[in-house]
């Protein structure tokens, strides 16, 4: 999906052409550096450092202590769930009802964000399995209990052109082709974290839209706002909301000129309405830069960013994400 760049950084153009490679993938450089570490100094067994580590994982020898601990989430809400973790029992997968869960280590834990459907039928109990290693022998035991409890979502009346509600035959089709173009971006995300920070806000404004409102389009149509509107002007602009890669860049019909950035860990974000956009597709961005201005393009009542978060196949409350930390 081409080539990536940096956008806070200008190019030195002198050392385009030796480290092409490099700045076209920058985890080439971490494969580097860890060729270098191992001729240096040889295999360490006291620090596990991985494509899924946000910092080092100490090993004490000792195999770890699993206390499965009660976590709570609601549909539609990211909450992230942990558990004190060692190098010495390296994970092989986290399931959660018979799902794969992207994890990652952190500050001496494995952490893993839990997300239900916004349509989750209630009440929801499941629990959380992970697969280690120990001295050689595979291990499975119980992680997390979740139980999913009821959000109540407001609702809102909406105005728009009925050529928004009532689609042209024309309309469907592009809808239709626009809808498997951003679900083939959304199945190639990158495994591990690109971030080392918390998630933010695109924008300090006022929240015009909240997450999961039931709305109700020309006193007629009705359906669910599975993202958060932010006031904007036309012009206003958008910052990223943390490090990632830019995997789509387009015109889209029901969010206009739009943004897809890939966080890692099935996380992407989404920006729609937008009047301009100032990122390409492989641009590696961080946390702060601009990916673009507000606008009123795709189907909208007036001009406001559109953020999304899609998590793990799943259109998600971006907010409560911004909450949950790292």
């Amino acid at each position: 999906m081409g080539g990536e760049r940096n956008i806070s950084q200008a190019p030195d153009r002198g050392k385009v052409f030796m480290f092409r490679g490099i700045r076209r993938n920058p985890w080439c450089l971490l494969s580097l550096w860890g060729m270098l570490v191992l001729f240096l100094g040889g295999c360490s067994s006291t620090v596990v450092h991985n494509t899924f580590t946000i910092d080092e994982l100490t090993d004490d020898g000792q195999e770890v202590k699993i206390v499965p601990q009660d976590v709570i989430t609601y549909p539609g809400k990211v909450t992230l769930a942990q558990h004190p973790w060692d190098a010495s029992s390296p994970i092989q997968g986290i399931k959660c009802d018979d799902k794969e869960i992207p994890f990652y280590y952190h500050q001496g834990a494995v952490k893993a964000y839990l997300t239900d459907s916004y349509f989750t039928k209630l009440p929801r109990h499941y629990v959380c399995f992970v697969t280690y290693t120990f001295k050689q022998q595979v291990k499975t035991k119980d992680l997390w209990h979740v139980t999913v409890h009821k959000f109540k979502y407001a609702s809102e009346r909406l105005q728009v052109d009925k050529k928004h509600i009532v689609l042209s035959p024309a309309d469907q089709q592009r809808v239709a082709l626009e809808q498997k173009k951003t679900a083939e971006v959304y199945r190639h995300g990158h495994p591990g974290p690109y971030f080392k920070t918390p998630f933010v806000r695109p924008l300090p404004s006022k929240i015009t839209s909240y997450y999961g409102r039931k709305r109700i389009f020309n006193k007629g149509y009705r359906s669910q706002h599975l993202g958060t509107d932010f006031r904007a002007a036309i012009g206003t602009p958008i910052k990223n909301v943390n490090t990632g890669k830019v995997m789509l860049t387009d015109d889209l019909f029901y969010t206009g000129n739009t943004v897809i950035v890939d966080h890692g860990l099935g996380i992407f974000s989404v920006y729609g309405h937008l009047s301009e956009i100032q990122v390409e597709v492989g641009d590696i961005v961080l946390p702060g830069d601009i990916i673009g201005l507000s606008g009123d393009t795709g189907r909208v009542s007036g001009p406001h960013l559109h953020w999304g978060l899609k998590m793990q196949g799943l259109y998600t409350d971006g907010l409560s994400l911004v909450r949950a930390g790292i």
